[in-house]
């Protein structure tokens, strides 16, 4: 590559970069054509949009700043300064303007500043904040932890319909969204309420957080340990378990499958396993007839010259 080229390129990037620094919009991604247009039932979206554009375009400010004031006296800073707003401010207008469907804009009368003019479209818009209060508390009361997802959305949740209530008017102290996501946990989380209210410090919300967290995976682990036992129960001998199915069985007489496990007495588990007809010797190993009734037994004890006494077994 020679050096002209390998030059060309490198002025390419850096100017690249420069444009980029002085224009963020042009790397954030978004442009007045992704800007859904204000209609009916998106204002909140249209308005975050609409700020988070006027923004990275450095116009913003004549929302926030009253119109700079200058007379013949005003130095050139000054000066600048209101005709920077006034540019801010007119270019604001358009792109409100821009981004309204046909309907809504013909609702509106234009007033002078971009501010009145953001001000006149939200009251176009104004919720019931009396519906807006009630729907929020039903979705709080109601809001179960099903653990189809996790723990800390779960919370987080409630956090956020805490934080709108209390933009309205509506505030609700930590303690008090602490008691109630507990509340509104599964009883798989009971020990954990347990050792919350046996305790005399108060949890914040980011300990609460962290702790349920915790317990969550705490239950994952050991529901995994618990398909595992009841995959790898293997009973031997006479109503006992052993290896680790013995741990699954242990403390309520009931494994993990919920199925009581129940252990025989000797007669009862000797009437199990007889079946008619099917004797075994215990001295021959063969079928058919038992110990004391064995010809082989019975030779046995008249080599040795002892009486027969083998109970039957």
């Amino acid at each position: 590559m020679s050096l002209r080229i390998f030059l060309y390129m490198y002025i390419c990037i850096l100017l690249t970069l420069i444009a980029a620094r002085e224009h963020p919009a042009l790397n954030s991604g978004i442009s007045l054509s992704n800007i859904e247009p204000l209609n009916g039932s998106n204002f909140k979206r249209w308005k975050e949009n609409v700020e988070l554009y006027l923004g990275l375009q450095g116009i913003d400010f004549c929302l926030t700043e009253p119109e700079p004031v200058i007379n013949d006296q005003s130095d050139e800073p000054s000066i600048a300064r209101h005709r920077d707003w006034h540019r801010a401010n007119r270019m604001t207008k358009l792109i409100l303007k821009q981004t309204m469907s046909p309907i809504v804009r013909g609702s509106v009368v234009e007033p002078e500043t971009a501010l009145e003019f953001m001000t006149a479209i939200g009251l176009k818009f104004t919720e019931n904040v009396k519906a807006e209060i009630s729907l929020l508390l039903d979705r709080l009361i109601t809001s179960k932890y099903d653990a189809s997802g996790s723990v800390r959305e779960h919370i987080m949740k409630i956090i956020q319909i805490t934080t709108r209530l209390a933009n309205l008017d509506i505030v609700f102290p930590d303690a008090f969204i602490v008691h109630l996501a507990l509340r509104n946990l599964p009883a798989t989380f009971s020990p954990l309420k347990t050792a919350y209210f046996a305790q005399k410090e108060q949890w914040d919300l980011n300990e609460l957080i962290a702790i349920c967290v915790q317990e969550e995976e705490l239950h994952k682990r050991e529901g995994t340990v618990s398909v595992n036992l009841v995959n790898k129960l293997s009973w031997k001998g006479k109503g006992k378990a052993t290896g680790s199915s013995a741990v699954a069985v242990a403390g309520s007489g009931e494994g993990t499958s919920g199925v009581k496990s129940t252990k025989l007495s000797p007669k009862k588990a000797a009437g199990k396993m007889k079946k008619a007809g099917n004797f075994k010797c215990f001295f021959c190993k063969k079928e058919g007839h038992i110990k004391k009734n064995c010809k082989g037994f019975k030779d046995w004890l008249a080599k040795k010259g002892l009486p027969n006494k083998e109970g039957p077994k």
